[in-house]
């Protein structure tokens, strides 16, 4: 499981500028668009907060309310935070109806295996990684007050690292 919130992401990718070991210049191209080989420079530009990978142990009751905040921005059951799509999560799908105002509702969060998520179980854990942004509260993460494993890894270099695992192709420069 994974969670990132939106505005961690600052450019796309690949992003509009060439990094190299001096500088960063804009990419070649006189207003084309790609595609572009990603460079190992382009995960640092997208995500330039510096934010460290954190992991935290949580329940399936816990799981489905920060999915419901990433896909609605608000939390079940209670008050209602930003209305919006505050994050992006992984290790789970999350079904939602837009109406007409904008304002978004969860229908259903469930496993890959298509089995739901319980958001009434709360004896059981799942690691979940996630920023140390997150991790304190950002952006109204509802996340859970129990002791964090926290890493030296950033989460542009985790980014990088997972683009490249899943055959994207990284160069070196």
């Amino acid at each position: 499981l994974a969670l990132v919130n939106t505005g961690a992401f600052r450019d796309d990718l690949p992003t509009s500028f060439l990094a190299s070991s001096e500088t960063v210049q804009k990419r070649p191209g006189n207003g084309t668009v790609g595609p572009y080989d990603l460079v190992k420079g382009d995960c640092p530009i997208m995500m330039p907060f510096g934010n460290t990978i954190e992991s935290v142990d949580v329940s399936s009751a816990e799981l489905y309310t920060m999915a419901v905040w990433a896909v609605a921005g608000e939390i079940p059951f209670g008050s209602s935070l930003a209305v919006g799509l505050q994050g992006q999560i992984r290790g789970v799908s999350v079904s939602a109806t837009m109406y007409p105002n904008l304002t978004v509702h969860v229908t259903d969060v469930s496993w890959p295996d298509g089995s739901p998520v319980d958001r009434l179980l709360t004896t059981d854990r799942h690691q979940m990684a996630l920023s140390s942004f997150l991790s304190s509260g950002g952006d109204g993460c509802p996340i859970p007050l129990r002791p964090l494993r926290k890493t030296a890894i950033d989460d542009a270099t985790a980014m990088c690292a997972a683009i490249a695992s899943s055959n994207g192709l990284i160069h070196q420069e």
